[in-house]
């Protein structure tokens, strides 16, 4: 993940006794070490210390809330744009969220929560990274409290138990990274420290500040507390005997953690850079990346083209989800846009952008790219807010 962070108590050595003040209500002297780890045990982990034993469960039980993932076959080869305006539904986050489209590394969708607090989630199908597009809010999880504001990237581990709580309206870029999500090596240096010419510094994350708090709201009668759990694109309601949030302590390296996109250092160069250099994480297995196009100034060769250059990316299908700005290479997409240029199809900004560019000295365009190596299939979702003419806009201009 990021690097090394901790919170609350610890003891000294991992895997020995971590003695409590007084044995809880079943007589149990020590805490509960629980072990959260990626890649089996060979990647990045987190040691948390509990009140309670983290097996332990009432029952489970099938959720209403469905997965919306239900690609739509045929259509042809065409590039597409979805105004996700009005695209998600109604309810908590995972309620209103609709996928637009994906493939089996990643799948991308919107939400728009009419209801503040998500309750308590866990998805074990991926990590999940969400771009809050408008809102603010609270993320609370088993490793604590993380703030959250608008144009935030928020990047939650796969499988860790968490709440978001909005403070007013908000608007979602939901990302879930099913082959995982990283750091580019290339960004580190031999140590693990993120190098002086990333695009961004280890200053530039935020990480939970305090150990999140149970809400009385979570219990029932029975004093049981429920988790949506979501894994194999379905979704369970396990019931506990206690709360999650019961963690006393922990250190290690899987957390959630935010950053701000205008946080993100564009590079420029004497001519037009490809997009690569605008990657800011890295699907697991290089399955995809997920680019961050910020305002920066743009090359300064006296003759350099500014906009993006006609290409051919035969490997890859290109996401972007526009933000706010004035987008170099086409008109009529605007805040909230997702456009999908799948591969076999030249990628070329529309007509008569590339030469307006010629001259100008900066660009103050806000937006996500997602690139993926594998082919991504729409939803009906995405089908019931296209824009029936983007296919063509680039015969009529």
């Amino acid at each position: 993940m990021i690097d090394l962070h901790r919170l609350g108590k610890r003891p000294a050595k991992h895997h020995v006794a971590f003695y409590r003040e007084q044995p809880d209500a079943e007589g149990c002297p020590i805490y509960y070490e629980h072990c959260v780890t990626r890649k089996g045990f060979d990647g990045g982990y987190s040691i948390l210390y509990r009140e309670h034993n983290p097996g332990s469960e009432v029952t489970a039980r099938p959720s209403k809330v469905q997965d919306t993932f239900a690609p739509l076959d045929g259509g042809g080869l065409r590039r597409h744009h979805v105004r996700t305006a009005n695209a998600a539904g109604h309810g908590t986050l995972w309620e209103s969220h609709r996928v637009l489209l994906g493939n089996d590394d990643i799948r991308i969708g919107t939400a728009s929560p009419s209801i503040r607090d998500s309750g308590l989630v866990q998805d074990g199908d991926g990590d999940l990274l969400l771009f809050v597009h408008e809102g603010s809010g609270v993320l609370d999880s088993e490793m604590g409290r993380l703030g959250f504001g608008r144009q935030d990237y928020v990047w939650i581990p796969k499988g860790v138990v968490h709440r978001l709580h909005f403070d007013g309206e908000a608007h979602v870029m939901v990302m879930e990274c099913r082959a995982g999500l990283e750091i580019p090596s290339g960004f580190r240096n031999p140590v693990g420290q993120l190098k002086m010419d990333a695009p961004y510094s280890h200053r530039d994350f935020r990480r939970p500040e305090a150990l999140s708090v149970p809400a009385e709201a979570d219990f029932d009668r029975e004093g049981h507390v429920a988790v949506l759990h979501k894994r194999g694109d379905a979704f369970t309601e396990r019931v506990l005997p206690h709360h999650p949030f019961d963690v006393v302590g922990w250190d290690g390296t899987v957390y959630p953690v935010a950053f701000n996109i205008k946080d993100y250092q564009p590079k420029t160069g004497l001519v037009h850079l490809p997009p690569p250099i605008h990657t800011t994480f890295l699907g697991g297995r290089g399955s995809f990346v997920v680019c961050s196009f910020v305002p920066r100034r743009v090359d300064y060769h006296p003759e350099a083209v500014p906009c993006p250059y006609p290409h051919s990316s035969v490997d890859c299908d290109e996401v972007l989800w526009y933000v706010e700005g004035d987008f170099t290479s086409r008109k009529g997409v605007g805040p909230g846009s997702v456009s999908l240029h799948p591969a076999g199809i030249p990628h070329a900004p529309q007509p008569g952008r590339y030469e307006a560019s010629i001259g100008s000295e900066s660009t103050n365009e806000l937006a996500v790219m997602v690139d993926t190596f594998k082919p991504l299939r729409l939803t009906r979702w995405a089908a019931e807010n296209e824009d029936p003419e983007y296919h063509e806009s680039w015969y009529k201009g």
